[in-house]
Order: C-alpha cells, then structure tokens, then sequence
C-alpha cells in the first residue's frame, strides 16, 4: 500500500489547474513534464503528440533529454519501442516497462544503443486519450541505480489522466485540421508541386506557429538550412512569405 500525502495531493491539484488555463499545447506539455519530476521522479523524459489522429507520434517536447540520444530515437528507436507501441492505443493506460516485457533484451539495439549509453534501466509512462482519440503520450526514464517505477507512481501518472487528455484535446483540436496535413494532401503536394517529406514536415511546424529556430531545434537541423528549405517550399508553392503559406492553407481547409 501507499499513501498519497497532503502537500502531494496539492500539487496534483495546482498541475492540473495550471494545465486548464495555458493556451499553448507546448507550453503545456514542458510544464507538466517539469512539474512532474516533483512527485515522480524520472531522469529524463518526453511527451509526443498524435500525428493527425491515428497512433503515430511526431513533435516530441524533451526534459533532460540528450539531444544526440533523443535524435537516435525518434530516427531509430521510435517505432520498434514495445512500450510506445502498446499505449498508442485508443484506451486510456499507463504502463511500467517491466510490467510489459517481462524479461529484460540487454542484448537488443535499443538497449545497447539507446538505453544502455545513458545508464538508463527502467520507463514508464501513460498515454493521453479523450473520446476514444489517441492524443499524445508521456514516457519518463530512470537509471540503473534509481529503483523502478511504483505502483504510487503510475497512481500519481493516472491522476492526471481525464484533465490532462480534456485540455490537451482542446488544444489541439483546433490546430489539428490545419497543421497535420492530411495524407492526401501530402501525396497532391509531393505530385503536383515536388515538395519533399522534409518540406512538409517544416510546413506542418510552420502552421503550428513554430519560428526559424523552434523548427530547427525540433528537426535537429541548423537554422541556415531551415531557412534553405524555406527559400525551396516558397518557390515550388509561387509565393515570398510565411504569411502566405498560412494564407495558402488556411484557406483551403
């Protein structure tokens, strides 16, 4: 058994409130994933969205993360972790990693490769979701000294669960229709204009309201070569400024 203390109980509540009135889906996730580390622990951590409503994860936001590992991942590791793979699920869930490998793959490219190189043991984590929408999801690391995650712990992850999903959802659900840009559309743009999966990917931050730097940051790509991209997209699309671009898909929402 645990207990779940008073001084506890009241910074759970002061998370979720201060996660009702923030306005910028980013900002949201930052802070909770900062204030988090005051009632479970974690060495480093991420929080990924929803890729147009279905179970893949893009714009990841990180806390105490190495940006070199954190590129490895998203290239490499993303899709084959087990533990992602099973909360990309429309049911809410939290998870400990042992709890769903039972025996542990030291002998595995992501343990070797990603684990293993930041003394990293364990994970955990939740998923966010809101009227069967899969929104996004929350996984948290701790090393090999550090004990595995607690059944207070995950307690504490799914505490937040319900408000946390309802204000991520009102968020996003706002931008979803303009800065995921739909399959089909993805498909006309590369066909009829040859933008490049990179050139859409910059055009989805964009539309999210993301700067030069933010995007460069969140594609691990130098701020020259944002820029580089930008001058191409502008001159496929026929247009001068960013303006435009939203200009171009606004509109044709």
């Amino acid at each position: 058994m645990f207990t779940i203390t008073v001084s506890e109980c009241s910074k759970i509540i002061d998370m979720l409130y201060e996660a009702s009135v923030v306005k910028c889906e980013e900002k949201l996730r930052i802070n909770f994933l900062k204030n988090l580390k005051l009632l479970v622990d974690y060495d480093s951590a991420s929080f990924y969205l929803a890729e147009n409503n279905s179970f893949s994860t893009v714009h990841p936001v990180y806390v105490n993360c190495n940006p070199h590992y954190a590129k490895l991942y998203n290239e490499k590791f993303l899709t084959s972790d087990l533990s992602i793979q099973y909360i990309c699920s429309e049911d809410q869930m939290v998870y400990r990693s042992t709890d769903l490998i039972k025996e542990r793959h030291y002998s595995s490219d992501f343990y070797k490769c990603f684990m293993q190189p930041q003394s990293l043991e364990y994970s955990g984590g939740m998923n966010l979701v809101w009227e069967k929408q899969f929104l996004g999801c929350v996984a948290l690391f701790r090393k090999t000294e550090k004990p595995n995650f607690s059944d207070k712990d995950l307690y504490i992850l799914t505490s937040f669960q319900n408000h946390l999903s309802h204000d991520l959802y009102n968020l996003t659900d706002s931008l979803l229709n303009i800065s995921n840009i739909k399959s089909m559309k993805k498909k006309y743009l590369i066909d009829n204009y040859g933008l490049t999966h990179r050139e859409i990917e910059i055009i989805e931050l964009l539309l999210r309201g993301k700067t030069n730097a933010q995007i460069g940051k969140t594609l691990y790509i130098q701020l020259y070569t944002v820029k580089t991209h930008l001058k191409h997209i502008y001159k496929k699309l026929g247009i001068q400024n960013r303006s435009q671009i939203l200009s171009l898909f606004i509109d044709s929402q």
